[in-house]
Protein backbone atom coordinates (compact mmCIF):
# COMPACT_ATOMS: atom_id res chain seq x y z
CA UNK A 1 0.00 0.00 0.00
CA UNK A 2 2.81 2.16 0.79
CA UNK A 3 4.74 1.72 -2.36
CA UNK A 4 1.05 2.18 -4.21
CA UNK A 5 0.87 5.64 -2.80
CA UNK A 6 4.26 6.48 -3.88
CA UNK A 7 3.69 5.35 -6.86
CA UNK A 8 0.87 7.47 -7.32
CA UNK A 9 3.00 10.66 -5.96
CA UNK A 10 4.99 10.18 -8.56
CA UNK A 11 2.84 9.85 -11.50
CA UNK A 12 1.07 12.97 -9.84
CA UNK A 13 4.30 14.65 -9.63
CA UNK A 14 5.19 14.17 -13.63
CA UNK A 15 1.70 14.85 -14.57
CA UNK A 16 2.13 18.47 -12.56
CA UNK A 17 5.47 19.54 -14.29
CA UNK A 18 4.12 18.67 -17.76
CA UNK A 19 1.07 20.91 -17.05
CA UNK A 20 3.73 23.62 -15.82
CA UNK A 21 5.20 23.64 -19.02
CA UNK A 22 2.23 23.26 -21.41
CA UNK A 23 0.58 26.52 -19.53
CA UNK A 24 3.75 29.04 -19.87
CA UNK A 25 1.94 31.65 -22.13
CA UNK A 26 4.85 33.85 -22.12
CA UNK A 27 6.63 34.35 -25.60
CA UNK A 28 9.20 32.30 -26.16
CA UNK A 29 13.27 34.01 -26.10
CA UNK A 30 13.37 33.93 -30.06
CA UNK A 31 9.88 35.70 -30.51
CA UNK A 32 11.03 38.20 -27.86
CA UNK A 33 14.18 38.78 -29.69
CA UNK A 34 12.18 39.04 -33.16
CA UNK A 35 10.10 41.53 -30.99
CA UNK A 36 13.33 43.91 -29.91
CA UNK A 37 14.29 43.43 -33.95
CA UNK A 38 11.25 44.85 -35.34
CA UNK A 39 10.43 47.27 -32.74
CA UNK A 40 13.84 48.46 -32.33
CA UNK A 41 14.61 52.09 -34.38
CA UNK A 42 17.04 51.90 -36.99
CA UNK A 43 20.25 54.38 -36.97
CA UNK A 44 21.96 53.94 -40.53
CA UNK A 45 22.33 50.20 -40.71
CA UNK A 46 22.51 49.24 -36.89
CA UNK A 47 19.47 48.93 -34.63
CA UNK A 48 19.03 51.17 -31.46
CA UNK A 49 17.42 49.15 -28.68
CA UNK A 50 16.27 50.60 -25.60
CA UNK A 51 18.21 48.87 -22.50
CA UNK A 52 14.93 48.62 -20.50
CA UNK A 53 14.27 46.51 -23.26
CA UNK A 54 17.36 44.67 -23.47
CA UNK A 55 17.28 44.25 -19.11
CA UNK A 56 13.71 42.40 -19.93
CA UNK A 57 15.31 40.21 -21.90
CA UNK A 58 17.80 39.00 -20.62
CA UNK A 59 15.76 38.83 -16.71
CA UNK A 60 13.56 36.34 -19.22
CA UNK A 61 16.54 34.29 -20.41
CA UNK A 62 17.85 33.81 -16.42
CA UNK A 63 14.21 33.04 -15.94
CA UNK A 64 14.03 30.54 -18.33
CA UNK A 65 17.14 28.99 -17.14
CA UNK A 66 15.86 29.13 -13.53
CA UNK A 67 12.44 27.14 -14.73
CA UNK A 68 14.49 24.41 -16.74
CA UNK A 69 17.07 24.30 -13.82
CA UNK A 70 13.46 23.39 -11.54
CA UNK A 71 12.39 20.79 -14.09
CA UNK A 72 16.19 19.12 -14.51
CA UNK A 73 15.76 19.04 -10.53
CA UNK A 74 12.45 18.04 -10.18
CA UNK A 75 13.02 14.92 -13.22
CA UNK A 76 15.88 14.09 -11.30
CA UNK A 77 13.98 13.82 -8.15
CA UNK A 78 11.64 11.49 -9.54
CA UNK A 79 13.88 9.26 -11.00
CA UNK A 80 15.67 8.77 -7.85
CA UNK A 81 12.10 7.96 -6.05
CA UNK A 82 11.80 5.85 -8.95
CA UNK A 83 14.94 3.91 -8.26
CA UNK A 84 14.06 3.79 -4.39
CA UNK A 85 10.91 2.45 -5.64
CA UNK A 86 12.36 -0.24 -7.74
CA UNK A 87 15.31 -1.23 -5.25
CA UNK A 88 12.23 -1.63 -2.90
CA UNK A 89 10.39 -3.54 -5.14
CA UNK A 90 13.29 -5.58 -5.63
CA UNK A 91 14.20 -6.53 -1.95
CA UNK A 92 9.61 -7.65 -1.83
CA UNK A 93 10.36 -9.54 -4.77
CA UNK A 94 13.24 -11.22 -3.13
CA UNK A 95 11.07 -12.02 -0.56
CA UNK A 96 8.24 -13.40 -2.14
CA UNK A 97 10.95 -15.75 -3.92
CA UNK A 98 12.29 -16.73 -0.28
CA UNK A 99 8.81 -17.71 0.93
CA UNK A 100 8.15 -19.42 -1.83
CA UNK A 101 11.31 -21.44 -1.76
CA UNK A 102 10.13 -22.10 2.13
CA UNK A 103 6.76 -23.28 1.14
CA UNK A 104 8.44 -26.21 -1.36
CA UNK A 105 9.67 -27.78 2.05
CA UNK A 106 6.53 -28.00 3.48
CA UNK A 107 3.60 -30.36 3.38
CA UNK A 108 0.50 -29.87 0.78
CA UNK A 109 -1.20 -28.13 3.53
CA UNK A 110 0.24 -25.01 4.49
CA UNK A 111 -1.33 -22.37 7.22
CA UNK A 112 -0.70 -18.22 6.22
CA UNK A 113 -2.36 -15.72 8.09
CA UNK A 114 -4.50 -18.47 10.10
CA UNK A 115 -5.80 -20.11 6.87
CA UNK A 116 -4.82 -23.31 5.67
CA UNK A 117 -4.14 -23.22 2.21
CA UNK A 118 -3.18 -26.37 -0.62
CA UNK A 119 0.20 -25.66 -1.67
CA UNK A 120 -1.27 -24.95 -4.94
CA UNK A 121 -3.01 -22.31 -4.25
CA UNK A 122 -0.73 -20.83 -1.94
CA UNK A 123 1.88 -21.21 -5.00
CA UNK A 124 -0.83 -20.02 -7.24
CA UNK A 125 -1.26 -17.02 -4.59
CA UNK A 126 2.68 -16.52 -4.22
CA UNK A 127 3.94 -16.04 -8.36
CA UNK A 128 0.47 -13.74 -8.42
CA UNK A 129 2.07 -11.59 -5.84
CA UNK A 130 5.26 -11.88 -7.96
CA UNK A 131 3.78 -11.08 -11.39
CA UNK A 132 2.53 -7.68 -9.76
CA UNK A 133 6.00 -6.76 -8.41
CA UNK A 134 7.45 -7.36 -11.73
CA UNK A 135 4.54 -5.55 -13.51
CA UNK A 136 5.14 -1.90 -10.73
CA UNK A 137 8.95 -2.68 -11.74
CA UNK A 138 8.22 -2.40 -15.45
CA UNK A 139 6.25 1.10 -15.15
CA UNK A 140 8.35 2.12 -12.80
CA UNK A 141 11.74 1.13 -15.05
CA UNK A 142 9.17 3.32 -18.16
CA UNK A 143 8.79 6.04 -15.74
CA UNK A 144 12.64 6.61 -15.00
CA UNK A 145 13.14 5.75 -18.54
CA UNK A 146 11.03 8.73 -19.50
CA UNK A 147 12.11 11.58 -16.44
CA UNK A 148 16.20 10.53 -17.84
CA UNK A 149 14.33 11.63 -21.67
CA UNK A 150 13.10 14.64 -20.08
CA UNK A 151 16.08 15.56 -18.32
CA UNK A 152 18.41 14.80 -21.25
CA UNK A 153 16.32 16.79 -23.63
CA UNK A 154 15.76 20.18 -21.17
CA UNK A 155 19.79 19.86 -20.27
CA UNK A 156 20.52 20.16 -24.20
CA UNK A 157 17.64 22.91 -24.84
CA UNK A 158 19.69 24.56 -21.51
CA UNK A 159 22.87 23.63 -23.40
CA UNK A 160 21.85 25.46 -26.39
CA UNK A 161 20.24 28.60 -25.24
CA UNK A 162 23.46 29.17 -23.31
CA UNK A 163 25.27 28.79 -26.50
CA UNK A 164 22.83 30.81 -28.26
CA UNK A 165 23.20 33.61 -25.85
CA UNK A 166 26.79 33.87 -25.67
CA UNK A 167 27.07 34.14 -29.36
CA UNK A 168 24.48 37.19 -29.11
CA UNK A 169 26.58 38.79 -26.68
CA UNK A 170 29.55 38.26 -28.70
CA UNK A 171 27.62 39.89 -31.80
CA UNK A 172 26.22 42.56 -29.87
CA UNK A 173 29.94 43.61 -28.22
CA UNK A 174 31.76 43.55 -31.63
CA UNK A 175 28.69 45.54 -32.81
CA UNK A 176 29.40 48.35 -29.95
CA UNK A 177 33.51 47.90 -30.91
CA UNK A 178 32.20 49.03 -34.07
CA UNK A 179 30.48 51.78 -33.35
CA UNK A 180 33.07 53.19 -30.85
CA UNK A 181 35.84 53.21 -33.72
CA UNK A 182 33.61 55.03 -36.45
CA UNK A 183 32.71 57.56 -33.83
CA UNK A 184 36.06 57.99 -32.93
CA UNK A 185 36.80 58.12 -37.02
CA UNK A 186 34.35 60.48 -36.90
CA UNK A 187 35.46 62.69 -34.53
CA UNK A 188 39.31 62.89 -35.02
CA UNK A 189 37.74 63.63 -39.15
CA UNK A 190 36.18 66.58 -37.26
CA UNK A 191 39.04 67.64 -34.91
CA UNK A 192 41.30 67.87 -38.17
CA UNK A 193 38.63 70.25 -39.46
CA UNK A 194 38.77 72.05 -36.72
CA UNK A 195 35.62 71.65 -35.61
CA UNK A 196 35.10 71.23 -32.22
CA UNK A 197 32.33 68.93 -30.48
Amino acid sequence: MKYGIQLALIIGCLFFQQNLIAQESKPSLEEQMDEIMDKGRTYNQYKVIPITRMQELFDDINAEMKDQRAQINGATEAAEAAQIAAANSEQQRAQATTALAESQLLNDSIGFMGISFQKSSYNFLVWGIICLLIAGMGVLYVMFQRSHKITKGVQSDLNGLTDEFEAYKTKSHEKQVKLKRELQTAMNTLHEKGIKV
